[in-house]
């Protein structure tokens, strides 16, 4: 017999022969990978339209009907398998990249909520990886389709906690890890997946060592003395909110550059400053520029704390 014998084993949705196969409650059987891309946009069956309520994910094989497929076509079982593993190893080689309006800083815990359908894709697959994932801050493009583009430096996220909804939406707390330059981007499945350069931070040498510990211990007197200076102005400009509140929980600076190198992300992070600001900010690969900006930038805050846009950020270098 020829595999055209066996139709009725494809599945409808992506018509190849049906793998790791799920069988709702309406009787109806589709991949097991096809039927969760499929509930991302809707919560009904693709065929008879019943609402399904269980999570393809976690939901068992149909045993007799894997083994019976096994069995009667076992090549084409084989190159199946081998096509589905391709496809999960391409997805785990480049980086998944989420753009939104906001930066992260190493170090920075960032909590998300996933509900866009191709976001609830991106977020399985890298849950079946590396757990990470790369946020990157937009600026608007009037020449992008979309009306805005992708800054090309970013943030590596990785989830540390992971709650799924029975709607398909999750919850997910995530902390940013280190910065990455893209060097390329694409589209799959709707989201975007980008080759991407880990940039290191310069670290000053011995000979600036004491220079930039104080540099380092100066910035936290001066985080200091604008938290104060915010005071009962946090009513006026909720901004100045999470200044006051973070201030409280201030590390300590240490006596190496990297904890120093911390503190400066963790400064980063609470300042009441735009995204374009923070963009800059994420940009910087020197940790001596990174400190010498923010004693601009928390002057100016001290001077005026209302003024909750800061003054630009000197070029990057």
């Amino acid at each position: 017999m020829s595999s055209e014998d066996f139709e009725e084993l494809d599945c409808v949705l992506c018509s190849q022969l049906l793998y790791e196969p799920v069988t709702i409650y309406c009787g109806h059987t589709f991949c097991r990978q096809c039927l969760t891309r499929c509930l991302d946009h809707t919560n009904q069956c693709p065929l008879c339209r019943e609402v399904v309520h269980i999570d393809p994910q976690s939901a068992p094989v149909s045993i007799v009907l894997q083994n019976i497929i096994q069995k009667l076509l076992p090549e084409k079982f084989k190159e199946r398998k081998a096509e589905i593993e391709q496809e999960i190893q391409a997805t785990k080689q480049h980086l998944p990249l989420f753009g939104l309006s906001a930066s992260c800083f190493p170090g920075q815990q960032f909590p998300m909520h996933i509900f866009e359908p191709r976001y609830r894709l991106m977020i399985r697959r890298v849950l079946q990886g590396s757990r990470s994932f790369g946020l990157v801050g937009s600026h608007k493009d009037p020449s992008s389709p979309q009306g805005y583009s992708l800054n090309s430096v970013g943030c590596c996220l990785q989830i540390t906690q992971y709650q799924g909804l029975p709607d398909g939406r999750s919850i997910i707390n995530t902390v940013g890890t280190k910065r990455f330059k893209i060097l390329e981007k694409w589209d799959v499945d709707g989201y975007v997946v980008g080759r991407v350069e880990y940039l290191e931070d310069i670290l000053p040498s011995q000979e600036y060592y004491e220079k930039t510990k104080e540099s380092a211990n100066l910035l936290k007197t001066k985080v200091s003395e604008f938290a104060q200076s915010c005071g009962l102005l946090a009513v006026v400009c909720p901004d100045l909110q999470q200044v006051v509140e973070e201030v409280h929980h201030i590390p300590p600076v240490g006596e190496t550059v990297e904890e120093w190198n911390s503190f400066s992300y963790w400064v980063c992070k609470i300042l009441p400053i735009t995204s374009t600001l923070q963009q800059s900010l994420l940009e910087i690969n020197s940790l001596s520029e990174r400190l010498s900006t923010l004693h601009l930038l928390i002057q100016q805050g001290i001077a005026n704390p209302l003024n909750c846009s800061l003054p630009p950020v000197p070029p990057a270098a």
